[in-house]
């Protein structure tokens, strides 16, 4: 645990001192806390794990570049993409746009990552002479195919272009930290202020300005799905594609939900897992969205430099026959005069600290009654599915841990319709500095202390209810890893991981239901 402290006081003092640190002074204090996402930090062997996870976290243009910027906002220059942190990152000079010190956290671990995993490969790429093949890049790395198809996929499947650049450079990043965010927090409220006057202006160009907010902090795709039946609609097309496509996994769910050897549930779920699919290939955004706003629900993106979408939710306009069925009872209890009194806010997932700020900024503006959470967590109990219902939470996203309880308004009443996985309610969580910022001794520790998930978001949003007086908050997280069994966040949860985010999407909107009533 002091190794990891130590750690991160190292480079947040550089950051202070210097405005500025170097991944080289920071390798050693990495390496000594023994990361759990980066096993083999201090081996001579490669760890693709952690380089594959580090990388789909950093745009490709961070290989050809060993200055990295840490702005706290945009300015007027091309944006670049990650593959899969929802990060916003822009070129002249290579820049990421900070929205709180989790940012900033996660930068400085992928970066370190990617550092002492490139010099790793630069010391076996060094002695071949000559031009750069796939099959002399496998004998000097002495990794076989599998592992070489893997390393591809980290390098943006570009892999003899990166490695020809690891091969002729040693590796030494400098991080650059806008003097503002150094001084304080103020361009992180700022800049959720922005976002919130956005969602402000969005719902009073809807007439729904007076109405009573429940906010929602979830993802884009399964409230909406839940609530718009628009998977539903398209139900023949979608079995049309699993057939075209010939995908064996997709071709055995299909027959398990045809032939009823599941629940019913999961014919619901499976609809939806494939529809997101099937929408990315056809590119059918347009007619998705269309039919959403048919039903009351408005997708928007961020124009702030939060990086966070949010859709606004007429419940009045909802159309009951539309609704996944685990959630007609609550709807249907309603009464219709109710539905007019409120207005839904669904954000999506803010990364982190970011989430104390989002709703306090919120709550300043808006007339927020509820909040409901749904995230994803790991898990120190139970099996990767199963959903943890916080009682209370460990906070250790800042600097100085906080034990926060919560009220939590989802009850076992509100699971319904086959939910099969286990569910935790009462439990203890912890919020972390970030993914990369644990290792087994702070996990076991956790465990010990009767801790049965670790996320990062709960603590900083309870941090935000409790400015405003308040502890009541519909919280519930699936567990997508086992850390500690060496089931991480590097695996693909596929469509088990759909299910478990849709039946728990279902308990949330059925307490929101019962809230409205």
């Amino acid at each position: 645990m002091k190794r990891l402290q130590m750690h991160v006081k190292s480079y947040q003092s550089d950051f202070s001192r210097n405005g500025q640190v170097h991944i080289k002074d920071i390798i050693a204090t990495h390496s000594k806390f023994e990361p759990l996402l980066h096993r083999q930090a201090r081996q001579q062997m490669l760890d693709i794990d952690a380089l594959t996870y580090c990388c789909f976290r950093l745009p490709r243009q961070v290989f050809f570049s060993a200055s990295i910027h840490i702005a706290s906002s945009r300015k007027d220059a091309p944006l670049v993409e990650t593959r899969a942190r929802r990060a916003c990152w822009q070129q002249d000079p290579l820049t990421i746009i900070a929205r709180s010190w989790s940012d900033i956290h996660d930068v400085v671990s992928n970066c370190t990552v990617l550092q002492v995993e490139w010099n790793k490969i630069h010391r076996m790429l060094a002695r071949l002479e000559g031009e750069l093949s796939w099959d002399a890049a496998s004998q000097a790395l002495g990794i076989d195919e599998d592992a070489m198809v893997r390393l591809d996929l980290a390098l943006h499947r570009d892999s003899l272009t990166i490695l020809e650049e690891i091969r002729k450079t040693h590796r030494d990043t400098t991080l650059v930290l806008d003097p503002s965010i150094i001084k304080s927090n103020e361009p992180f409220e700022a800049l959720t202020t922005r976002f919130a006057e956005q969602v402000a202006r969005t719902l009073e160009g809807q007439g729904l300005e007076k109405r009573n907010i429940l906010l929602i902090s979830s993802n884009m795709h399964s409230i909406a799905n839940q609530l718009s039946g628009f998977a539903f609609s398209i139900e023949n097309r979608l079995v049309s594609f699993i057939h075209e496509t010939k995908d064996p996994m997709l071709l055995e769910l299909l027959d398990q939900v045809t032939n009823r050897r599941v629940r019913q549930s999961s014919k619901r779920d499976f609809l939806y897992y494939v529809s997101k699919k099937y929408i990315a290939h056809h590119k059918l955004y347009d007619e998705r969205l269309a039919w959403e706003e048919n039903c009351g629900i408005t997708t928007c993106q961020d124009l702030t430099g939060a990086n966070v979408s949010f859709q606004v939710m007429d419940p009045a306009k909802l159309i009951d026959r539309r609704l996944d069925r685990r959630l007609l009872e609550a709807f249907w209890n309603i009464p219709p005069k109710k539905l007019a009194e409120y207005a839904i806010v669904n954000i999506d997932y803010p990364f982190g600290l970011q989430a104390r700020y989002m709703l306090d900024a919120l709550m300043q503006r808006l007339r927020v009654t509820d909040v409901f959470v749904l995230g994803k967590a790991g898990g120190f109990k139970g099996e990767v599915g199963d959903h943890m219902v916080p009682a209370r939470i460990i906070d250790d996203s800042d600097d100085n841990e906080q034990d926060r309880q919560v009220s939590n308004l989802i009850e076992d009443k509100h699971f319904t319709g086959g939910v099969y996985q286990q569910r935790f309610l009462g439990v203890t969580g912890i919020s972390s500095k970030g993914t990369i910022i644990m290792n087994r001794l702070y996990l076991e520790a956790s465990a010990l202390k009767d801790i049965s998930f670790v996320e990062m978001e709960a603590g900083p949003f309870l941090a935000a209810l409790r400015k405003h007086g308040r502890s009541e908050a519909g919280m519930i997280y699936y567990l997508s890893d086992l850390p500690l069994a060496g089931a991480t966040l590097v695996q693909n949860l596929s469509f088990s991981g759909a299910h478990a985010t849709y039946s728990a999407s279902a308990a949330l909107l059925n307490c929101l239901f019962s809230r409205m009533a």
